[in-house]
Formats: C-alpha cells, structure tokens, sequence
C-alpha cells in the first residue's frame, strides 16, 4: 500500500510541475495515473478538477471535485473549485453555496471570497463579508494569488457599494502587485515587438493583397468571428448570436492566437501566402465541428483575433467578422479592473493605452481593405440603448433569421468562462455605460482617450 501510494505521490508532483509549465494535457496524464492507483484518494480529484478546465473539460471537471466531496466532506478547497465550476454553468446559487461552505471549513480561501463577489451584486447586506475580506489583508506571508484575489474583489465589492476612490485604490494595489510579482505569470510587455507586428500585418494585408490572391481557400461560412478590445461586449454579443438555433458558442478559442505565432516571422519577410493551405482550415473547421456539433454555424469569440482578420479572410473569404467597440475609456477602466491571466499588458495604465491605440490602428485598416459584407462593426452603448434594432442589425448581418430568442441573451444555458460570466446571465442593463465618470479623479493615463 504504501509503495502505490508512493507512486500515486510521484505522478501527482509532477503533474503541479508540468500544470505550472503551462503543459496542461501532460498534468493531466498524471493526474489520471495517480488517480488509477489511488482512486479513492479525494485530493487527487480535487488535482483533476483544477486541470480539467483548462483544456476546456468542464464537466468532468465537476464531477471529480463532487466525487472529492462525497469522499471528504470536509475538504474546503473542492467546494471553492466547485463553487467556479457552478459560475461558469450560470448556477450562482449553487457557486455561492460551494464558496460559502468552502470558507466554513477553510477560512483563509481568498479564490471563494474573490468567487462570491463576483457572483452577485455587492450589498450594504454583505459588509460583514468586506470586512472578513480586509481582515485577511492583514494576515501574515499572504501568498500573492491570494493578495490578488482579494484586492481585485474588494474593488469589486466597493465599486458595487458606489464606495469608488476605495475600489480604485483596492485596484491599484492588485495591478502594482500583478506587475511587479513574477511568479504571477507578469512579463514585461514588449510594446516595440507589438508594433512591429501591427506595421507587418498592415503593410502585407492590403485590398492588392486579397484581390491577387490565388492560394487555397474554404468555401465555408461557418465560422462567425466576434472581435475586440477584451472588455468591449464580446461575451454580451456572443451570448446574443448563440442564443440563434442555428449558432453553437466556441468560446475563446485559441487556435488563431496559436497559428499566429509560426506566422509573425514570415509576414515581416512577406512570405505569408504559401503558409496558408487546406490543412489549416480543415483543422480548423474540425475543432468548430466538435463544438458546434451539426448547427450550421459556431461563434469564435478570442477578442485578439482582430491581429489576425487578413490571414482568416484569406482563408475564410465567406466568414463574417463582427467588431465590438465600446467608449475607449470604459474598455481600458475594465480591463485594468479585471484580473486577467496572463497579465500581459493589462496591469499597467500606459501600456493598456498604448494596446488601445494599436488596436484602433489595426482595425481602421480592417475596415478599410476588407469586404463591406464581411465586417461589421457593433458598439456596445448601442447594442444597450436599443437592442432589438441593433440585435436585427447583427442578425442580418450574420446571415440569420430573426428569432426573439436572441433578445434574450441571458437565458443562454452555454457554459461561460470569461469575467463576465455573472453579467452574461442578467437581463441588458445600462450601468456600464459612461462608468468611467464614477473614477475621472483617478484615470491617470486613461484620460488620454477621453
């Protein structure tokens, strides 16, 4: 016995390294070694059901962390992973239960109080819950995730409470702690590479370009690209078009983001064309297929692909590219106050406005060189001040029939991982717009896109 549960030990330490490596699918294998020789064992489900999700396996997730329950029920941190998987599915009541549970036998898990904040709508009923919160701020060697996780939703719960100078100040200290921690994934932005890249694209992808081009191309329409900013509406626009019958959400997939970074050599060298065949579509249209099941049409909703609308149209003539643009600086105010993982460029005020201006670059020349018919720009506000017309307005676009499904996005069951995944369950609602006043003394550089 205990020489299994030594080699149960063995594979489960080093699927953690191979988790913190970044090589999921490997940790994975070694979960599920352990687990065959230690089936009974809760923490090694507790270990699956942190790396499942993040190869998109929520459901399997779910049920390992149930199973680490039903073998100990006084296992806190499965309740707090389980509590995430339960948000994602639009069970709040059921999360906020899993986090509330998971602190009762484990007071110090700052991922459930981050969870049950962002699960609800933050009270002068939840006081008592802010203060636990700043309670544990005062606790010794706090590990910096923790540091984060309670930073980032103490501003939550105090901009909920219309407390803003103390959200903005929670705010500032999770993005310096982000910032400046490496062992929170934080590296430094490379704004010259960034640029170089955009000058690349723009000067390859011109209309000579799509006009002169006689590589190999798919005839399919079904993939409807939805792009932006993060933050700009992308989740809200998705759960619209896949509330359509005829619409499968895919989520953000990566594989455009992937595919990517074998390009960026050869389309600063202009050798772009003969890397664009048959086999990357095919693939492509494969992962669409496994998501999307028969429906005629699946949402990508990977904010960044707008880096990479002139490639996709080479190859997807027939996709359409829906752009989501919202006030630039309510777009750049959510994205500092969202923990985004990685960090990338988000956790520093200059460097999200000089992404911003990147992204305004690019996409002014998107609009510029492609099809008329095949991008179509959407604001939020709009989409907000009147959406059954702009909901029209996107459906037509898409090709689609009107369904009054579509007017009720919130009622959309598809699983939902981005941060807006509690306000892509309510009904449309218009406090988001101009919420950048609420922090005008403090916009730092964000008033530069004012």
């Amino acid at each position: 016995m205990e020489e299994i549960a030594s080699k149960a030990a063995m594979h489960a330490e080093a699927g953690k390294q191979l988790l913190a490596s970044g090589q999921i699918a490997g940790a994975i294998v070694e979960f599920q070694s352990a687990l065959c020789l230690e089936p009974q064992n809760p923490n090694i489900h507790v270990l699956l059901g942190w790396a499942l999700p993040r190869a998109g396996h929520l459901s399997e997730a779910e049920a390992h962390l149930e199973q680490a329950i039903t073998l100990d029920p006084n296992l806190g941190v499965a309740y707090g992973m389980l509590g995430f998987r339960k948000q994602e599915r639009g069970d709040f009541a059921g999360a906020l239960s899993n986090f509330r549970r998971g602190i009762e036998l484990q007071p110090f898990q700052a991922g459930s109080y981050y969870g049950i904040v962002q699960s609800q709508k933050v009270t002068a009923a939840d006081l008592d819950l802010v203060k636990r919160m700043e309670q544990l701020l005062q606790s010794e060697n706090v590990p910096p995730t923790d540091l984060l996780f309670l930073h980032y939703g103490l501003g939550k719960a105090f901009d909920d409470l219309g407390q803003f100078e103390q959200a903005i100040t929670h705010y500032d200290e999770a993005n310096r702690i982000s910032a400046n921690d490496p062992t929170l994934g934080s590296k430094a932005y490379d704004r010259r590479g960034h640029r170089a890249h955009v000058d690349a694209t723009i000067a390859h992808f011109t209309k000579a370009c799509f006009a002169e081009f006689n590589g190999w191309q798919s005839t399919s329409d079904k993939p409807i690209f939805i792009v932006g900013m993060p933050r700009s509406g992308t989740t809200l626009v998705e759960q619209i078009v896949s509330s359509h019958p005829s619409v499968a959400a895919g989520g953000e997939l990566p594989f455009w983001r992937d595919q990517a970074r074998s390009w960026r050599q050869q389309v600063a060298r202009n050798e772009f064309d003969g890397l664009i065949g048959s086999q990357t579509a095919r693939r492509y249209l494969e992962l669409l297929g496994s998501l999307g099941g028969d429906k005629p049409h699946v949402t990508d909703k990977m904010p960044i692909n707008y880096l990479f609308l002139g490639a996709i149209h080479l190859l997807f003539p027939n996709a359409r590219f829906i752009h989501c643009r919202r006030h630039p600086v309510d777009t750049c105010l959510s994205i500092y106050m969202t923990r985004i993982v990685p960090p990338e460029f988000s956790n520093q005020r200059d460097n999200i406005v000089f992404c911003y201006r990147e992204y305004e670059r690019i996409m002014s020349h998107w609009h510029a060189v492609l099809p008329t018919n095949r991008l179509f720009e959407i604001k939020y506000e709009h989409m907000v001040m009147d959406q059954e017309r702009t909901t029209r307005d996107l459906l037509d676009f898409c090709g689609l029939a009107w369904d009054e499904a579509c007017l009720k996005p919130e009622r959309n069951e598809r699983k939902v991982m981005t941060p807006s995944l509690w306000q892509a369950r309510q009904p449309m609602y218009r406090t988001s717009i101009a919420r950048w006043k609420n922090y005008e003394p403090w916009l730092g550089e964000f008033r530069e896109l004012l």
